[in-house]
C-alpha cells in the first residue's frame, strides 16, 4: 500500500514527479527506474514491479488480419505471459490429444487472452500462454484437471523443462 511508503528521504524532483503523476503505475515505474538502490530496496522491488503490470488493461485489441495466424490476438500491455520451454521424451503417449485439451481447457478461464505455441521435430517447443492478472495464472496452475497434465508431464512427456513468467510492459511488430 502507498501509505506504508516514506517518501522523506526521497529526492526533491522524484517527490515532484509523483505529486504531478497521474497514474500510480507510472510513478511507481518512474521509481523504480530513477532511484538509488536504497529507496528501491524501500519501496520493495518486487511489489513495485507488480503494481506496474496491475494496471487495468485496454479494451482494445491488436487484430491479426488472418482467421488461422500462429499469433495471439492480444489487448495493448500490461499483461502476463507464461513462457513453458520443454524437450519432448519420445513417443507420442496421448501428448497431443491432452496438448490440445489444455489449450482448450486454458481458453475458457477468467483471464486467458491468448496461446502461441511451436515445437520442432528435435523435440523441443515453447508455448507462451498470456493472461490477464498472477491471480488468472495462479487460478490456472491450480486447476484439476491442468494438475493432473502437469504430472503426466513431469513424469510421462517431457525430458526437461523450465517455465517462466513475465509482465508484458511493451509490444509492437511487423502485421500483414
Amino acid at each position: 500500500m502507498h501509505s506504508q511508503i516514506s517518501f522523506k528521504h526521497l529526492p526533491t524532483h522524484v517527490i515532484s514527479h509523483l505529486v504531478r503523476c497521474r497514474q500510480a503505475s507510472r510513478c511507481a515505474l518512474f521509481l523504480l527506474r530513477r532511484s538509488s538502490a536504497s529507496v528501491r530496496s524501500q519501496l520493495g522491488s518486487e511489489r513495485l514491479s507488480r503494481t506496474i503490470c496491475r494496471r487495468k488493461n485496454t479494451t482494445s485489441t491488436r487484430a491479426s488480419h488472418m482467421t488461422t495466424s500462429p499469433f495471439a490476438k492480444l489487448p495493448e500491455p500490461p499483461y502476463y505471459s507464461v513462457i513453458f520451454s520443454s524437450l519432448r521424451t519420445p513417443g507420442e503417449n496421448d501428448y497431443g490429444h491432452m496438448a490440445d485439451r489444455m489449450v482448450e481447457l486454458a481458453s475458457g478461464q477468467p483471464g486467458y487472452l491468448g496461446v502461441e505455441s511451436v515445437r520442432g521435430s528435435d523435440g523441443f517447443g515453447i508455448t507462451v500462454y498470456y493472461w490477464t492478472s498472477l491471480e488468472a495464472i495462479a487460478a490456472w496452475r491450480s486447476h484439476a484437471e491442468h494438475r493432473i497434465a502437469q504430472e503426466k508431464g513431469k513424469t510421462l512427456w517431457y525430458e526437461h523443462y523450465e517455465l517462466r513468467i513475465a509482465c508484458v510492459e511493451r509490444a509492437h511488430g511487423k502485421r500483414t
